[in-house]
């Protein structure tokens, strides 16, 4: 036990170290020596300290997300200058049209997050050509060797950019496959891999055609959308009725669930309901990220997320490392990788969202993006592995297969409490406070101030009031587990007496 808890010490500080002294390299290389170790592609430190090197002098283009997201989170800044500090010259390409500078922007531009800029409507349904006729109008597409971009809603955009300028990266019908959820299915069909029955529905009028193919209880969902938004679980046919109602308005007017369609295809999927095994009395679903080199795994490890309150599907807290036997783990990390290259996709990171059944892993969808949240954070606690940054890599078209603990480091507990009340909160609040006292706390953030409106369980797909980071020792997962439990509950409880029920439900 001494042995194995000063290994896990060792292990922790080669982490940490590596987290500490940033992302430049720290040793110089001769070219050859670079060029033999990025060869190899050994997940060790020597070869990593060697594509730290490699980066240095790439030129690569950022597409800026400024269309769509209201800011450029802390951790992506710190991300955009460290890549800076490699020696990476950034070129970053933002929304035009604002009348006057975006949050967004000015995030990414106080973080220090590029050396020069343009603007483009990148948010167009020809955005990628907009953005290379930019870039041709300043003479800047000769001098480009990436494109890169870390959100979901950019990633067709960039793929289109690559394709356009030359650049390497993966192939656009790769992205289509996955950002069509109807056509998801039927990729993994074709390739033998475990799926479900969908349907694709075009009208309202679908309905009773849907009821007979696909059955109750049944999920629809956007067949372009991103995360959990849109997504309704049906028990019968006047359930299903609203539901789809609801859904085409949203729709119409949600610019989340309607960007980025791809050819002719129906609005909404609908699909079986799966009741997948539940681990620990509370884990159901897996999120499974996943790290791709040539065509080929160098990486993949499974964060568990807890069961959510019907009928929406509004995240509520993860774990790492699973709760999942090695071999149902090992069978579902197969099972992501075998989606993700069915698709067609060859170098990045993907978060591939599943559900262990009894006849095996079965896919929910496939995102060609690394998770939000408290993916990376998860992924550096428990294994040392940041794969934001090793995404970023492979679009630098540097090789990766990222240097990992053997064993892991943490528990690692995230949660976002949901709102069970709809109403305003007081002026003061503080249902996020006793999360301090707890030992294994890390950090927690307020996602609502006194005297927000938020939406409640009770009538809406629930706000999230906040997050909390938890780590604790790798042999108390149980204490952790429980700990979150009280947390979840505490916070709701502790929110709802300071939340004022408005007298009629209304929208803000």
């Amino acid at each position: 036990a001494a042995a194995a808890a000063a290994a896990a010490t060792a292990a922790a500080a080669a982490a940490t170290t590596r987290s500490e002294r940033g992302m430049a390299a720290t040793t110089e290389m001769t070219h050859d020596e670079v060029q033999r170790l990025l060869a190899e592609n050994r997940a060790d430190e020597q070869t990593q300290e060697a594509r730290l090197r490699a980066a240095r002098g790439k030129r690569m283009l950022f597409v800026g997300g400024d269309f769509m997201y209201k800011s450029f989170a802390p951790s992506l800044q710190r991300l955009m200058k460290r890549a800076r500090d490699m020696g990476v010259v950034i070129y970053a390409v933002f929304q035009s049209g604002t009348e006057e500078p975006t949050k967004y922007f000015l995030d990414v531009k106080n973080g220090e997050c590029f050396d020069y800029e343009l603007f483009a409507d990148v948010g167009a349904e020809d955005g990628a050509e907009n953005i290379v006729a930019a870039l041709a109008a300043v003479g800047w597409t000769g001098e480009l060797d990436a494109v890169y971009s870390m959100h979901e809603a950019t990633q067709p955009i960039v793929a289109k950019v690559q394709a356009l300028l030359g650049l390497p990266g993966n192939d656009v019908a790769a992205y289509e496959k996955a950002r069509d959820k109807f056509e998801t299915r039927r990729c993994l069909e074709q390739n033998g891999l475990n799926t479900i029955k969908a349907m694709q529905i075009w009208r309202v009028e679908d309905a009773d055609e849907a009821a007979d193919r696909i059955g109750f209880p049944m999920i629809i969902k956007p067949t372009v959308g991103m995360g959990s938004a849109g997504v309704y679980r049906c028990n019968n046919t006047q359930e299903l009725n609203a539901a789809l109602e609801r859904l085409f308005d949203d729709i119409k007017t949600d610019w989340f669930l309607n960007r980025n369609t791809i050819g002719r295809q129906a609005p909404i999927l609908a699909e079986t309901f799966v009741l997948p095994t539940i681990f620990g009395g509370r884990i159901n679903e897996h999120d499974c990220e996943v790290l791709l080199w040539d065509g080929e795994a160098v990486y993949s490890n499974i964060i568990d997320n807890f069961t959510t309150r019907p009928p929406y599907f509004q995240e509520v807290a993860s774990l790492m490392p699973t709760l999942m036997t090695d071999e149902d783990a090992q069978a579902m990390k197969d099972y992501a990788v075998a989606c993700v290259k069915a698709m067609g996709f060859t170098r990045g990171g993907f978060h591939v969202e599943c559900w262990h059944t009894n006849e095996g892993p079965l896919l929910i969808e496939v995102n060609p993006r690394v998770g939000g949240g408290a993916t990376v954070q998860s992924h550096e606690s428990v294994w040392g592995v940041n794969p934001m940054f090793e995404m970023l890599l492979s679009m630098l078209d540097i090789p990766i297969n990222p240097p990992r603990a053997s064993a892991p480091l943490c528990n690692y507990g995230y949660c976002l409490p949901n709102a069970d009340l709809t109403g305003h909160l007081e002026p003061k609040i503080s249902y996020l406070d006793a999360a301090k006292d707890l030992p294994m706390h890390k950090s927690s953030t307020y996602f609502k101030k006194g005297g927000d409106f938020v939406k409640g369980n009770d009538k809406y797909i629930a706000d999230w009031l906040g997050e909390v980071h938890l780590s604790h020792s790798v042999d108390k997962v149980d204490e952790l587990l429980t700990a979150m439990d009280k947390l979840l509950l505490d916070v709701s409880t502790t929110a709802a007496s300071q939340t004022a029920a408005p007298d009629m439900p209304q929208e803000e």
